[in-house]
């Protein structure tokens, strides 16, 4: 099906009634800033060195240099930054709620992938 010219579109909405056709401008409003929103939030810094990628959205890119926080609990959380220089390098930095909390344990699951949570001060 093909969609509607100006001309089409405004010749069909005069047999709409008026209540109607103001909730059909209202919602093509909507829609017309929220496509905008969604580019807004889709674009980042040309110089971004650090993507937000989840498989199912689109990738975006966040500002150069970006700390990413994970919140693991109440008060809990661990800390992502990356550096490019010399070969690049990840540096995680753990928290904890508790006096003995906050150090990172390191579970190694295949050879590309690990798992990191807070575990407690030995």
């Amino acid at each position: 099906m093909s969609e509607m010219n100006d001309t089409d579109r405004r010749n069909a909405m005069r047999n709409v009634p008026k209540w109607a056709q103001r909730v059909i401008e209202d919602r093509d409003r909507q829609i017309a800033q929220l496509t905008r929103r969604v580019a807004e939030l889709s674009e980042g810094p040309e110089d971004s060195d650090v993507i937000e990628h989840d498989y199912v959205n689109p990738s975006r890119p966040l500002r150069k240099g970006a700390v990413i926080r994970f919140l693991m609990g109440e008060g809990e959380y661990i800390e992502v930054h990356h550096d490019r220089k010399g070969g690049g390098f990840l540096e995680l930095r753990g928290s904890g709620s508790q006096r003995d909390s906050g150090a990172l344990a390191v579970q190694p699951q295949v050879s590309n992938v690990l798992r990191v949570r807070l575990d407690r001060h030995w």
